[in-house]
């Protein structure tokens, strides 16, 4: 039902271990998505929602509940199961304007309201009585002419201009003006990554849609990290630049890359227009278009060093600090658009500018799930997109869930760092301070509780107190990256740390973990309290009764260490994990990606590993679905390369890597292919002396015969 009634809300409170129940009515229904088709998992609600003349009750309408409740087999792939208590909480009218009027004032729908600060119908009436009665006469004032007061109002003392003469609307485009005229320069223009080294190209995962930009011919799943071929090639033709590949970005099913010439490259699927170029009604089968590398359209002055890649949104940034966005924006209903304008795109096909963010200068770009972060050189933050999971920091009404399509800045200053997750942000200032917003169903932002972070939503940047400075011997964060409900916190040190969600293994904790430790007992406690009410209501004794079927949510409320094995070594070339008793390991992180459910990380010596869930072959270690701890990925094709860069898509992967040997330098490819252009010269010089000589000899025929 509230599928199809937007206005009703659900509790979302953690579950219990109370079955949901429903009516006659909606007997056989998925009470996420009113289907009927397949149940599947059995719902449980929380305990408030179970309580008193709540129980018992229809978890849709409210009514007298005949039959336990499911979630259907889609909800439950989806994982909607775990989104917390769906019983509606705000069924009738009057419950519904009680929503309205919490939303206006700024509080959550099942939080404590103070209806005494609203009007009541006695109030109302008395109101409208007092309007009734005939109020005095005003005692007529002596007109005067507009030349006369203006000079009385010289005369007196000056007053405060009225608001008809300053009106509202005049200055609320001022502020961001004068932000954007900021002299002050706080983070420098990304520069142009350069090595000594040519740098290629690998893939792995799924690519059942053209993820990985290999053709028509190679889809299905590269189940270990493979190179790329059609990079090779383009790097042999030249087509790529003297280095090769220059910065790669994976999205929910596409890719972009930008060639050491500053081209930009896109291929996978284009549904929302992701890939910046037209690939339907070309003459051409999509399928040809989407599935190799192509250039993004309407690019040609634009010199891009930096990229970003949500599920259909596209962000570049240039050198001098421009920034191009393409694609489009979802949300929980669908399609949401690209700028919110009346008349505008809701698909944007070519890359655009944004008028919010012409005047700045980006140094960063960012994309979650359905939305957007970018940095500018002062150190601002604009955030745009799908705002519903308070993922932008500013509250976006779900009637008017438009305006969340426009940049607009938040109330931090001096940032230096942004990372997203898939619905949820971070940013990090000049001091350390980490902020996070957004979900936190799974405690993924890492707020405390003294700070709120109990709540399933954080509204507004919050500072996380586990990651200051203070607390890690003046380290300081300086990469984010989330998945759907975990985020990885990389520091100056080489130390990576995680928080949220870890059932599927998404935070590597090994056995010997404390967090893992603190896993283990909150499963015994709830299937203790789960047996003891069972034994309650069956009259029997507690060590008598069968301990019933359970699902205790594993999460990790407050960011920890995550450990690593060593470096390989010729005498131990798989070690293992270093013991969390013995301190922080020696391989040291330069850079992280995390997917959905699975992550990946690369060492100071050019080494990957991954950890998490990955049904899809994201881990990159052959047909395993789960790897408990970061383990590093061992194949010939990364034995000749040193990765630098790993990036984790929906249901693929790719890594940046130089590769190794002398041959592949910089110079020596350099001069391959000046000898190679020199050699094209002449053939061209040759072919045009050749033209020149037939022109010749046929106008010397035309003289003949004249």
């Amino acid at each position: 039902m509230s599928k199809h009634h937007p206005d009703l809300i659900m509790c979302r409170r953690q579950p219990g271990i109370s079955i949901g129940r429903l009516c006659d009515k909606c007997d056989g229904k998925c009470p996420v998505c009113d289907s009927y088709v397949r149940p599947q998992t059995i719902v449980k609600i929380c305990d408030e929602c179970a309580f008193g003349t709540f129980g018992g009750k229809c978890v849709i309408c409210g009514g007298p509940g005949i039959s336990d409740a499911y979630y259907c087999a889609e909800c439950t792939t989806l994982e909607k199961d775990r989104d917390g208590c769906v019983k509606i909480v705000n069924l009738g009218s009057s419950k519904l304007d009680l929503a309205y009027q919490k939303r206006q004032a700024g509080q959550r729908p099942n939080s404590n309201f103070n209806l005494e600060s609203q009007p009541t119908r006695q109030s109302s009436r008395a109101a409208a009585a007092a309007s009734s009665k005939p109020k005095p006469a005003p005692k007529p004032q002596p007109q005067a002419s507009k030349k006369r007061k203006a000079s009385s109002d010289n005369e007196d003392e000056p007053q405060k201009p009225t608001k008809r003469r300053q009106p509202a609307t005049a200055a609320a485009p001022a502020r961001p003006r004068q932000i954007a005229r900021e002299a002050v320069s706080l983070n420098q223009l990304p520069k142009i990554t350069s090595s000594g080294q040519v740098k290629t190209l690998l893939v792995f995962g799924t690519g059942d849609f053209g993820q990985f930009g290999l053709g028509v011919d190679v889809l299905g799943e590269i189940k270990r990290p493979r190179i790329h071929q059609w990079t090779e090639e383009a790097i042999e033709d030249n087509q790529l630049g003297s280095q090769g590949v220059e910065q790669i970005a994976a999205g929910g099913m596409h890719n972009l890359m930008i060639d050491s010439n500053g081209k930009i490259w896109s291929w996978g699927v284009n549904d929302g227009m992701s890939l910046g170029r037209v690939t339907t009604d070309t003459g051409v089968e999509a399928e040809e278009l989407e599935t190799v590398p192509m250039k993004v359209d309407g690019l040609e002055d634009f010199r891009a060093v930096r990229i970003a890649a949500g599920d259909y949104i596209s962000l570049a940034i240039s050198d001098e600090g421009e920034l191009r966005a393409w694609g489009s924006f979802n949300s929980n209903d669908g399609l949401l658009g690209f700028d919110g304008k009346p008349n505008g795109a809701r698909k944007q096909v070519k890359p655009a500018v944004l008028p919010q963010l012409a005047k700045h200068r980006i140094v960063q770009a960012v994309c979650g799930a359905d939305h957007a972060l970018v940095l500018t050189t002062a150190g601002l933050v604009y955030a745009w997109g799908n705002g519903q999971q308070q993922q932008l920091g500013r509250r976006v009404i779900e009637r008017r869930k438009l305006n969340g399509l426009t940049p607009e800045p938040l109330h931090l200053r001096k940032i230096v760092a942004v990372g997203t997750g898939s619905y949820h942000s971070f940013a990090v200032d000049q001091d350390g301070v980490v902020f996070g917003w957004g979900l936190n169903k799974m405690r993924q932002t890492g707020v405390s509780d003294d700070r709120d972070g109990y709540e399933d939503t954080i509204a507004v940047p919050t500072p996380i107190d586990a990651l200051h400075p203070d607390q890690h011997d003046g380290s300081r964060v300086v990469q984010i990256s989330g998945g759907e409900h975990h985020t990885l916190f990389l520091f100056d040190n080489g130390e990576v740390w995680g928080c949220g969600r870890c059932d599927g293994k998404e935070l590597g904790l090994g056995k010997d973990h404390p967090a893992y430790q603190e896993i283990l007992e909150n499963n015994d406690r709830v299937a203790d309290e789960a047996r003891q009410e069972k034994a309650k209501k069956q009259g029997t004794k507690i060590e008598d009764t069968e301990a019933p079927k359970t699902i205790a949510d594993e999460f990790v409320e407050q960011p920890v260490r995550i450990q690593f094995p060593p470096p390989p070594t010729e005498d131990e070339p798989k070690p293992a994990n270093t013991p969390y008793k013995d301190g922080p390991s020696k391989t040291k992180i330069k850079q992280i990606s995390a997917g959905l459910r699975h992550n990946l990380a690369v060492s100071d010596q050019g080494y990957v590993y991954s950890w998490g869930y990955g049904n899809a072959c994201q881990l990159g270690q052959g047909a395993a679905e789960s790897i408990e701890e970061p383990t590093r990925i061992d194949n010939t094709a990364l034995t000749k390369v040193d990765a630098m860069l790993v990036s984790a898509g929906g249901q693929h992967c790719a890594i940046l890597a130089e590769k190794k040997g002398d041959e592949n330098a910089v110079s020596v490819k350099e001069k391959e292919v000046s000898a190679a252009a020199a050699k094209k010269k002449e053939e061209d010089a040759d072919n045009k002396d050749e033209g020149k000589d037939e022109e010749k000899e046929e106008g010397d025929g035309d003289g003949d015969k004249k």
